[in-house]
């Protein structure tokens, strides 16, 4: 009988990745990555752009150019290993969003619209629309009740206004306003589905109080925002799939016909069934480009600092709540990058001696760090905020300032442990991503939290969450599969003045 696997596939900030899971086993049976070909354009990559400060924006062929990759190494993966591929996942940053046609088409690959900055896929971690979001929220529209009474320069509706108002010849001619995931699934299928997911998360659609948020509620904020709302298409739940692979993709890829797609799911979503979890009691954390922190429950339960509750998520049927850190390897790459440019050392060996001079066992840095390279998302949302140094001397080291940045990164996961917990008991902290490569930080991570916690090393475990949720569309129930390490906290008390420190500095803020 021939073995049946499922594609992950997720695109993330700096390339995108695919994984192959044993349908009977649940273990992961290859991976591969692709770089983007142009990659993510911001102030100082714009090139002719010349984009503003706060911009982050990418070319939408680079996610079809990374998908036709994986897709073709995956085909000849499993037929390798003498496997049928049953079925695809789709996950990806969110919330990166682009205005296209009807049929799906981006703005960007029209004439009219080319290189406009504003035709371009905004990642992410945009935050040129900050003004919006701030706008949004001081009006207090009922739809942000399950959002900390917020919304953010990363999700749709302030980048959707940013483009009304700075380019509204452009936002008259967008027909859809999408998610990546869900326009990949679009690609990929030929068929507009979206997921429940992208929905509850970054666009305020909650199933049991109307879905999108009305067009008059939108009205009251700014005349003309309802538009967005028609740009928009009902969600599925998880694992609903989508159709097939079209000719044209199964012409690129050398896959079959019978080869099914799911609707896409968030990330940091993909992280929790990715990292065998299906219940509450479980906090979930990928750590990354950036950190999000994940956890379920029955019922939904507010909690002040909590970034945003949504049904079905993460896992059908649970309520999924979100908090995050949207600085962590992007602060790390920030300093080696200094340390690089002027220095002289290779970025790569630079991250290798910064993380050779890490001691878990030793004592907290003398500096001290706030991890606000990107903002504050968890507990005050705000992106207006910088990190911060401080304790500065003529004898501080790069090796003091790498170390207070792990620290400040755990101290956030820290606090964000304790907001989670009041929605219910956890039991355990589950850690993925690439950060959960390395032993001496997880070490230090769980020194600093002051609990025991779990980590697997993949730094595949939104894309293995993706592959898992496809499977369920199509009947198929994956065994959990991974080993985790588990690391005991030592002697956390050398943090609590810290940690006390960094608590004091959120309420300052």
């Amino acid at each position: 009988m021939t073995r049946a696997v499922a594609i992950g596939l997720d695109f993330g900030t700096g390339s995108a990745r695919a994984v192959l899971i044993d349908l009977d086993t649940g273990a992961a049976v290859a991976e591969h990555a692709a770089a983007y070909r142009s990659g993510p354009r911001d102030a100082a990559h714009g090139g002719p752009l010349h984009l503003p400060p706060r911009w982050v924006v990418q070319d939408p062929a680079d996610f079809v150019a990374a998908a036709a990759e994986l897709l073709a190494w995956s085909a000849g993966a499993a037929a390798g290993q003498g496997a049928e591929v049953a079925v695809i996942g789709v996950t990806a940053t969110s919330c990166t969003v682009l205005p296209t046609r009807r049929d799906g088409t981006p703005l960007l690959q029209l004439s009219a619209f080319a290189e406009r900055p504003h035709a371009y896929a905004k990642l992410w971690k945009h935050h040129a629309a900050a003004p919006y979001a701030r706008r949004i929220s001081a009006a207090r529209p009922d739809f942000l009740r399950r959002y900390d009474m917020r919304t953010s320069s990363e999700w749709s509706l302030a980048k959707a206004w940013q483009v009304m108002d700075e380019d509204p010849e452009l936002w008259a001619a967008t027909e859809r306003w999408i998610d990546l995931g869900d326009w990949l699934v679009w690609q990929l299928t030929g068929t507009e589905l979206r997921s429940a997911s992208q929905a509850g998360c970054k666009t305020h659609w909650q199933p049991d109080q109307g879905g999108y948020p009305a067009a008059a509620a939108l009205e009251a904020i700014a005349p003309g925002l309802g538009s967005w709302r028609e740009k928009l298409a009902p969600p599925q739940p998880l694992g609903t799939l989508a159709g097939s692979l079209t000719r044209e993709w199964q012409r690129i890829t050398g896959l079959g016909p019978g080869v099914r797609v799911a609707v896409a799911v968030v990330d940091a979503a993909a992280a929790v069934p990715g990292s065998d979890v299906t219940t509450p009691g479980v906090l979930v954390a990928a750590v990354g480009t950036s950190t999000c922190h994940m956890s379920l429950s029955v019922a939904p339960v507010a909690v002040p600092g909590i970034e945003s509750t949504v049904f079905g998520g993460a896992m059908n049927g649970l309520f999924d709540y979100c908090t995050g850190q949207p600085a962590t390897g992007d602060m790390f790459g920030w300093l080696a990058g200094l340390l690089t440019r002027y220095g002289g050392a290779a970025t790569g060996e630079v991250f290798d001696a910064l993380l050779a001079s890490l001691d878990p066992a030793g004592p907290p840095s003398p500096v001290a760090v706030m991890d606000w390279w990107n903002g504050c998302r968890t507990p005050l949302g705000r992106d207006d905020l910088g990190g911060r140094i401080a304790g500065l001397s003529m004898t501080t080291e790069p090796a003091d300032i790498y170390r207070a940045m792990l620290e400040a990164a755990a101290m956030g996961m820290r606090y964000a442990h304790a907001l989670h917990a009041q929605i219910g008991p956890l039991d355990e902290i589950r850690v993925t991503g690439g950060m959960a490569r390395f032993p001496a930080i997880m070490q230090l991570y769980a020194d600093v939290i002051g609990q025991p916690l779990n980590a697997n090393p993949t730094g595949l475990g939104s894309a293995r969450g993706a592959a898992i949720l496809a499977a369920t569309g199509i009947g198929r129930t994956v065994p959990a599969a991974l080993g985790y390490t588990l690391y005991s906290p030592r002697a956390p008390e050398r943090y609590a003045a810290r940690y006390a420190d960094y608590v004091a500095e959120i309420a300052r803020a």
